[in-house]
């Protein structure tokens, strides 16, 4: 996926402009940012040469593209909706072959988020929530329930995975509680987005691991990991020393069955030249879920 939500301190760039800026199909008409000084932009997606750009201008720093799809074919556009109550991903994905398949699907959520807290243990200057250590919004565990209760009601439960994000959904005190509660519900695929950082620690790894030994459920871990220098860390998150604790996460998750999903925030004149072994790490390690073919998000005007 792609996302223009990063500002780097000190980052340097002309806009970047392609010679048929704003000409092709018009796809629709969005709002964005910029990717230098982050103020709301107007934004239009275009299908060009067979690809989708979005096009989009700052008053300050003029304007931009960036590349949605290299293939128009690979872009999903959302059909009108026409209360027939189809799927979430529309009539193009995973249509029944039969009418006995059809009340499942039309019901069907591929995925389902939760953000259940606004704190985090990092200060990223590439957060585009703005997550610290000093938010102190989150989800109580009630509150929690009572929306998992109202998917389920829905025939939500049945959904390919359940997303637990924040800020960092880790350093929530009642995280073990909130799985319990979907693996209660019925919820077969649970998936926490984090840094990986309490992950580093081997008891609260055991924890979660022990949550998913006795059930027909799993677990699988979406980790940032944006390289392998202290200075892509340093620069990205914050802190120089984040790689040896997401390595040891990793061994941890390795250790304990967790399947990981890597995750790197790819940015222009930081960590491009670390692509290479970002996806030999997918290769070396068959953990890792989906070996070879890790997503990249795309944060800043690559």
């Amino acid at each position: 996926m792609m996302k223009t939500i990063a500002k780097i301190d000190n980052f340097e760039s002309d806009a970047i402009t392609p010679d048929d800026f704003s000409e092709g199909r018009l796809i629709k008409q969005t709002m964005s940012i910029c990717p230098v000084c982050l103020e709301p932009a107007q934004a239009s997606v275009f299908e060009r040469h067979g690809q989708v750009w979005m096009d989009k201008t700052c008053p300050g720093h003029g304007q931009f593209s960036a590349l949605l799809s290299s293939d128009i074919r690979h872009y999903y556009q959302a059909l009108p909706q026409t209360g027939d109550g189809q799927s979430c991903c529309g009539s193009a994905c995973g249509a029944p072959l039969g009418d006995a398949q059809a009340a499942t699907w039309t019901n069907h959520s591929c995925n389902i988020l939760i953000e259940i807290t606004e704190r985090c243990n990092l200060s990223c200057p590439t957060c585009f929530a703005g997550s610290t250590p000093q938010h102190s919004n989150q989800m109580s565990l009630r509150e929690f329930t009572r929306q998992v209760d109202q998917l389920v009601a829905g025939g939500k439960s049945a959904a390919d995975v359940i997303q637990l994000s924040g800020g960092e959904p880790t350093v929530h005190p009642q995280l073990l509680e909130m799985i319990d509660v979907l693996l209660d519900r019925g919820f077969l695929q649970v998936c926490i987005n984090t840094n990986g950082i309490k992950l580093a620690q081997e008891r609260f790894a055991q924890s979660l691991a022990e949550r998913f030994e006795h059930n027909d459920a799993s677990l699988f871990i979406y980790l940032q990991f944006d390289g392998f220098e202290d200075a892509t860390y340093s620069r990205l998150r914050g802190r120089a020393d984040l790689l040896r604790l997401k390595q040891k996460a990793l061994k941890n998750c390795e250790r304990l069955g967790i399947n990981v999903h890597p995750v790197m925030t790819l940015t222009r004149d930081i960590n491009e030249h670390e692509v290479g072994d970002f996806i030999q790490l997918g290769m070396n390690h068959p953990f890792l879920k989906k070996p070879g073919d890790t997503t990249c998000d795309v944060l800043g005007p690559l």
